[in-house]
């Protein structure tokens, strides 16, 4: 994907019929990738599972692919069915500087206030399952326009402040005895980067564990796996998701 949204002219042109295939098409909301959604494309398809409604881009890939999710499969239906597994939940309070939570705290209520003005003057509920829609409404009949682009930055500000906190990596610090103890635990980390941060802060605590990313090849996969479940190894770490 960074390659083709860094290389232009690889995109196809409009007298080609090409196909487009977006897998974890959420990525693509990003000004870098929204590149690759080229019109050159005659057919899309786009595919994830895990499009959060709630961050305000959805707009981008139904502007692209011209409709709704022709096919959706959500959290309450994959429960009664069983398909998602039983899990427990471990909460671990941290704390961020003081500089990064005054920032949160006044991006937080800097969009409260937006969500209520918007909500005042254009008689929407932001509780709704089609809030993104409403807004994508609402921006098309330049209804609250400025208001909700002000609302999509600032949740992107908001964003950018979790991101730069290293109150994840205190909280990875803090669960290291509870991993090395129990083993079998594969870690989900929202970058690459992020995964380094974590398997370093394993290592100096004497957790091993091993890195499955997009260059990892499928047998070096499939080795760390079997560790993990001989526990050779104690975890697994994974950017975003483990495919």
């Amino acid at each position: 994907v960074n390659t083709f949204a860094a290389n232009l002219h690889l995109h196809p042109s409009t007298e080609t019929r090409t196909l487009i295939i977006a897998d974890e098409v959420h990525n693509y909301t990003s000004p870098l990738f929204q590149k690759v959604l080229n019109q050159g494309f005659q057919w899309r398809l786009g595919l994830t599972a895990t499009l959060e409604v709630s961050n305000l881009r959805l707009s981008v890939l139904r502007n692209y692919f011209g409709r709704e999710p022709i096919y959706k499969y959500g959290y309450s239906r994959a429960i009664q069915e069983g398909v998602v597994s039983k899990f427990d939940a471990l909460l671990v309070r941290v704390e961020m500087p003081s500089n990064q939570l005054n920032r949160y705290y006044a991006l937080s209520q800097y969009a409260r206030q937006l969500r209520e003005r918007i909500s005042r003057l254009a008689n929407v509920d932001f509780e709704a399952e089609d809030i993104e829609t409403r807004l994508n409404e609402l921006k098309e009949k330049n209804i609250c326009k400025g208001d909700i682009q002000t609302l999509e930055s600032t949740m992107d500000e908001l964003d950018d402040v979790l991101l730069a906190t290293e109150s994840k990596a205190l909280a990875i610090s803090r669960i290291c005895r509870l991993i090395n103890g129990r083993g079998n635990t594969i870690v989900f980390s929202d970058s690459v980067a992020r995964a380094e941060q974590t398997k370093t802060i394993f290592s100096e605590r004497s957790v091993r564990s091993e890195i499955i990313k997009a260059s990892v090849p499928g047998y070096l996969r499939q080795s760390y796996l079997n560790q993990l479940k001989t526990r050779t190894i104690k975890a697994v770490i994974s950017p975003k998701a483990l495919d």
